[in-house]
């Protein structure tokens, strides 16, 4: 028994010895941490990059030095080495979900899209929506890998999501929430679906009011609707936006508008 509390005294002794020296080793990754976050901030990448290794050298569990070193890689365009910093990061914090999770599952994604991989991008954007619902970015990001893949009704769909969560998105999020009811509405064309394609290209000249392509379908399809007033109306805005018309959608235009009599009054004598 007697000694039994000698040892005690150097087991706690030395628990508390090792305890210290790994909350000195943290204090000194974090003050590398500190040191690689303002040179980022200020755009000295390569001093940055040097830091985080650092820090992470001394504490390899510093999911910061991590994250903050793949947002460096980043800005090099080194998105192989950027995506292994994000990855490093979930793996650490799997368990707890934090918001460098949320953080680095968004920025891994948009290092994936980058390389073109747009599945993998929809996958860390789906994921960072889950630990954060109300990251209006993720869905805006989301959708723009959606309307890459051509998923346009995906795409539409987050488009709207981030602009009811953050008005402010809106900005980022209208032109391509545009382009995607454009894209959509081409799709209905193929389709032959022409009162949902004008639809589409209407919404998009909402969104948009110089979509100038939006204005040259738009024009199209009243045509064939027969609505030859209305496809005037847009083949005159698309020509004002720089849009040069089909010769041959012209010249039916003109020959169907003199059936109607009015062509030569209304449009100039064209």
């Amino acid at each position: 028994m007697k000694l039994l509390r000698p040892l005690l005294k150097i087991l706690i002794f030395l628990g508390i010895f090792f305890l210290s020296i790994n909350f000195v080793y943290a204090e000194i990754s974090d003050s590398y941490l500190t040191r690689g976050i303002d040179d980022y901030r200020y755009g000295n990448y390569s001093r940055s990059i040097t830091s985080f290794n650092k820090a992470i050298e001394i504490n390899s569990e510093n999911t910061a030095a991590y994250y903050y070193r793949g947002l460096t890689y980043m800005r090099q365009k080194n998105y192989t080495q950027s995506i292994s910093d994000f990855t490093q990061v979930i793996t650490i914090d799997r368990s707890t979900m934090s918001p460098e999770d949320e953080g680095a599952y968004f920025s891994r994604g948009l290092a994936y899209r980058s390389q073109g991989r747009q599945t993998e991008a929809i996958a860390d954007f789906t994921k960072a929506i889950e630990v954060n619902p109300m990251m209006a970015v993720a869905y805006s990001s989301r959708g723009h890998s959606y309307l890459i893949q051509g998923n346009y009704n995906q795409a539409i769909d987050d488009f709207i999501q981030a602009i009811e969560i953050d008005s402010k998105i809106v900005e980022e999020v209208n032109p391509k929430l545009a382009e995607a009811y454009y894209h959509r509405g081409s799709v209905y064309d193929e389709q032959s679906n022409i009162a949902q394609a004008i639809s589409d290209y209407t919404k998009s000249i909402e969104i948009n009011p110089n979509f100038a392509g939006a204005f040259n379908n738009r024009a199209i399809d009243y045509f064939l609707l027969q609505e030859y007033d209305k496809a005037w109306k847009d083949v005159q805005k698309a020509e004002t936006l720089g849009v040069t018309i089909h010769p041959g959608f012209l010249e039916a235009l003109k020959k169907s508008s003199r059936s109607m009599g009015d062509v030569d009054e209304k449009y100039g004598g064209r």
